[in-house]
């Protein structure tokens, strides 16, 4: 019996419970157990039933007394039971764990924009970040978190890692959960791309400057890093903690055993009952049920817990083809059957308060929980702004009453009748050294993955309004989003574009055309204006292209002879 205690704890007195005459009880018996002393606040009390069969001292739901000197529990059958205590309230201890700061020596790399707040930079927040690079390839961003409490926690990268390293892995690279599922129970539902990471963990990713930048310019919300904890995770934290040295130095095997128990179990475990939908209220319900989800995970790992161990096993030999399988099952099943032992003692007894902390994290801003990757503008342009080859062949939108198309060397081919006039021509404006006129988006205005372009277009010997193009970046291909015509605003013969540049969430252009009433250019009038680039709910990548803040500049006269 004494070899089968559950590790942490103690067992202080037993007792052999037999009926010689009579009927047990058909609403049960309540056994106590009175201490010789209050047990001490640090300390927890339950009683357990012996298993005659499996040799295993089985849990049984406990209650203190208000003056903690008797432990009691409602018997179902007489046996033999024994009084245990869990030393130095290591139950929960690691729950309201805290870490240290990740170590990172050397600077980020230099394209990063280390002025930007990336990360919620709090030593007691849930998730500690330091951005570094890679020694040998500076160039590349290195991303170091450690998971500053005593949940396990889920994590998704938005691309894929060039490199990952882990402390709970050691040498070998950690695995999305989706390749360590392949080897489990079907009814294990894996999330694509993502990561465990064990209570306090640490992990290490690498990112290739070009897939940073390439997801950055088309990417406004969705975060580089995102770190998840739900109420299973908690309840992995607790029990990981509990059987990690258990299974003679191999930390992965104990984390992978108890992820997949609590996976396999998680829809029993959501289906039990309670408000598990974490909001303010329901961090109270949780905790106070936690006995009750404990129970309904123990009473589905009793059935299950050969086959998750067996999975287990299964991966973990994929990882490690130097260790004997029979080896690795024996180390699997030895965690599965702890794991099943401590989701019991926690069905058994109450810990509130370490508990309640894992669970508030999760009404954290998601901020708390999240990378967000930023470059420098300067390197996002150099990056994204294409080469005037490239500029030199996207699509004309459609103006001067023809129909758009690709351009080549700058201007759209438009074919002429045999013996007609000149069909006219449309093509991109150019600066005074021959470089075309566009703006670049960023993110300081809210504009990263656009470009704008202006083209001028000519139709019967006579040169129409300006059109200013918009077009989204994707992998450095410009695609046409949308397009707005001067004309829209003037309704003049001319309209000529100056300048123009990015500002918050719109395009600033300044432009000439003719004054009202003037039938040519003798009065030219300059003026300024915005055009909105907010995207179209639902439509992407069209814009919603609206003028705002016209305004005129100023206004010429032209001398004319004579006068």
């Amino acid at each position: 019996m004494q070899s089968a205690v559950p590790t942490h704890s103690s067992l202080d007195k037993v007792v052999d419970l037999e009926m010689n005459t009579g009927v047990f009880p058909s609403t049960g018996a309540m056994l106590t157990f009175t201490l010789d002393q209050p047990l001490p606040n640090e300390n927890t009390a339950f009683i357990a039933s012996w298993d005659t069969r499996n040799l295993d001292w089985v849990p049984q739901a406990s209650a203190l007394s208000p003056d903690r000197k008797n432990v009691s529990t409602k018997l179902a059958h007489f046996s033999t039971y024994g009084l245990f205590d869990i030393v130095s309230n290591t139950i929960g201890k690691v729950v309201g764990a805290r870490t240290t700061r990740p170590e990172c020596k050397n600077p980020p790399p230099t394209w990063d924009d280390k002025s930007s707040p990336q990360f919620y930079d709090d030593i007691n927040g849930p998730v500690l970040w330091c951005a570094t690079s890679d020694p040998a390839n500076p160039d590349n961003l290195e991303i170091r978190l450690k998971l500053n409490r005593g949940a396990a926690a889920s994590f998704t990268t938005a691309i894929k890692p060039v490199w990952t390293q882990s402390d709970l892995w050691g040498g070998v690279t950690p695995e999305t959960w989706a390749t360590m599922v392949l080897s489990g129970p079907e009814s294990l539902i894996p999330k694509q791309d993502t990561y465990f990471i064990q209570p306090t963990g640490e992990f290490t990713f690498r990112f290739n400057k070009s897939d940073l930048l390439n997801f950055w310019h088309s990417n406004l919300t969705k975060p580089l890093i995102e770190v998840d904890t739900t109420v299973p995770d908690v309840l992995a934290g607790l029990l990981y903690n509990e059987v990690s040295n258990d299974t003679s130095g191999v930390p992965a095997l104990s984390f992978v055993t108890t992820i997949m128990a609590v996976t396999q179990c998680a829809s029993d475990i959501y289906t039990s009952g309670g408000d598990l939908a974490l909001s303010s209220t329901s961090v109270k319900s949780v905790v106070s049920e936690l006995p009750a989800l404990m129970g309904t995970l123990s009473s589905c790992l009793a059935a299950q817990s050969d086959s998750v161990a067996q999975a287990a096993a299964k991966y973990w030999a994929t990882r490690n083809p130097a260790s004997t399988i029979t080896e690795i099952e024996k180390k699997a099943h030895f965690a599965a059957k702890g794991i099943l032992v401590w989701a019991q003692i926690y069905a058994a007894v109450q810990v509130l308060a370490p508990v309640a902390d894992a669970l508030t994290d999760l009404l954290l801003d998601p901020i708390a929980r999240q990378f967000e990757f930023q470059p420098s503008d300067a390197a996002l342009k150099a990056f994204l702004g294409p080469a005037p080859a490239d500029l030199g062949s996207v699509d004309a939108p459609p103006m001067c009453t023809r129909p758009g198309g690709q351009l080549v060397n700058g201007q759209q081919p438009i074919p002429q009748a045999p013996g007609g006039p000149s069909p006219g021509s449309t093509a991109l404006q150019k600066n005074g050294d021959g470089t075309y006129l566009r703006a670049v988006g960023d993110s300081s205005t809210k504009t990263q993955g656009l470009t704008a372009l202006v083209f001028q277009c000519n139709k019967g010997g006579v040169a129409w309004p300006a059109t200013l193009a918009f077009y989204s970046n994707y992998g450095q291909h410009l695609q046409l989003a949308g397009w707005f015509d001067l004309s829209d605003i003037d309704h003049k013969e001319h309209s000529d574009v100056d300048a123009i540049s990015f500002e918050d969430q719109a395009l600033r252009v300044s432009w000439r055309t003719n004054a009202d009433g003037e039938p040519g250019a003798c009065v030219v009038v300059h003026k300024t204006g915005r055009l909105s680039t907010k995207p179209i709910p639902g439509v992407i990548p069209s814009l919603s292209l609206t003028p705002e803040d016209v305004h005129i500049v100023s206004q010429d006269t032209c001398s004319v002879a004579g006068q």
